[in-house]
Parts: C-alpha cells; sequence; structure tokens
C-alpha cells in the first residue's frame, strides 16, 4: 500500500527453502548491507548535517546506536565516524586509534598494522581481516570498504579474551560443533596453546589435536590463524 503522500517503497526479500538456517556468508552480506547503509548515511557530507534527508538523520541515530564498535577511516586513520561504543571502548587498539600517538613503540606498532589493513581493504575493495597482538590484548581487526566511498572502510576491532558470550552457541549451531569442538575453538581465540587446552582438560595432546581436525573440517578451514579469525568474525555481533 502506498503512504498519502504517493511515494513508493521498494522491499527486496530472498526467500530460502528448507529449514537451514542462514550461511555463514549470507550473514556476513546481510551484516554489510545494514551497517554499510547506515553508516554510509552517518557520514557527514561537505554540506553539513542540516543537509541531511529527514530518513538519513535517522538512519545516522540508528548507526550512533549499534553496539557494536565501529568506525569508519581513511589510510591514514583519520576517523571520519565513529558510533558511540568505539568511543566509549578503552581498549588499547581503540585508544590508539582515538588518541594522539604518544610516539610509544606498541602504539606506533598497532597503527601501522591497522594502516596497513585498512590499505590492503581498500586497494583490493574487499574485506581484509588480521589479528594484531598488544599488550592488554589480541585484537581480532576487521576492514572493509564503505559502500559508495571509495576512500573510506569500516573498521571493527574485537578484544578477543572479551568475545561475546553467544559465541560458542552460534560455532555449535552454524558448524554443528560440538560444545567440546567450540570451547576448544574459543580457547585457542583466546590464546591458549593446545598443550595448556590438553592439560586442563586432563586429555592427552593428541586428543585435542584430533579434535582440532576435527573443527578444521566442519568449519572448512586449514589452519588456526584461520580458526581464529573465523571466531573473531562471529564474536563482533
Amino acid at each position: 500500500m502506498a503512504p498519502p503522500d504517493g511515494t513508493l517503497h521498494v522491499v527486496g526479500v530472498q526467500r530460502f527453502h528448507g529449514s537451514e538456517p542462514f550461511s555463514v556468508g549470507q550473514g556476513r552480506e546481510l551484516d554489510r548491507f545494514i551497517h554499510h547503509w547506515r553508516i554510509g548515511n552517518a557520514i557527514p557530507p561537505t554540506e553539513g548535517l542540516a543537509a541531511r534527508p529527514a530518513n538519513s538523520r535517522r538512519s545516522c541515530d540508528i548507526a550512533s546506536q549499534i553496539n557494536i564498535p565501529l568506525a569508519v577511516v581513511n589510510t591514514a586513520l583519520v576517523v571520519a565516524w565513529a558510533n558511540n561504543a568505539a568511543h566509549e571502548n578503552r581498549g588499547s587498539a581503540w585508544v590508539a586509534l582515538f588518541e594522539k600517538p604518544s610516539g610509544g613503540a606498541s602504539q606506533i606498532t598497532l597503527r601501522r598494522r591497522l594502516q596497513e589493513l585498512v590499505g590492503t581493504s581498500l586497494r583490493q575493495r574487499s574485506a581484509t581481516e588480521a589479528l594484531i597482538a598488544t599488550s592488554d590484548d589480541t585484537w581480532f581487526a576487521s576492514a572493509t570498504p564503505v559502500v559508495g566511498k571509495p576512500n573510506l572502510a569500516l573498521l571493527r576491532l574485537t578484544a578477543m579474551h572479551h568475545l561475546t558470550p553467544g559465541i560458542r552457541s552460534r560455532l555449535e549451531h552454524l558448524y554443528g560443533l560440538t560444545r567440546a569442538e567450540a570451547e576448544l575453538t574459543v580457547l585457542l581465540a583466546q590464546g591458549e596453546s593446545l598443550e595448556a587446552i590438553a592439560a586442563t582438560r586432563t586429555v592427552k595432546f593428541d586428543t585435542v589435536r584430533t579434535q582440532l581436525r576435527t573443527v578444521y573440517k566442519k568449519t572448512g578451514t586449514h589452519r588456526q590463524g584461520e580458526l581464529v579469525c573465523l571466531a573473531g568474525v562471529l564474536g563482533n555481533g
């Protein structure tokens, strides 16, 4: 039904057959579309905020309230936009992004890694991911070109020791991991070694290594780095 002013809105709907849940790829595409639409409208235009139409201002409000820390940056890490969750995050990666470089070696290294990540993402016009170790945590960093903004990338930084509690159930639901396999994945993402995990569980090292091979097969990964990056993606929401 058309509203009184005669405007027609077209909504696209994709139908999925059967009882299978969203695949990870479909979920990431939907996530990318929603965030980029909202955030693209949230970035201030050159004419100023007052130049926005009403629907764009609403998008700006919604983007600002997303509880996942998000920032839009260029290759020099100049922040064009960031939501409240990013500004309020006191983790070392976010502090290094927002505060003027102090000259400390760790902060310089962190910023250099983030610049490389964003630069690669913008050159290749695709999502780029990396793990960056800092003094307080290991960070999963993801940069994705913002739709319609060729020189800007959407940056997410997730502390691997503070992954969302629901990540275990996501791993079980999306990949069919057992509870033990999902727990193994999260512990690896948090920096635990296979030896330490085996000792904690009081099982043989070979038992944990065999379980890891099963996790690789179920998730389509081949190395611990790939598996940890996968956990970082799932832990962003």
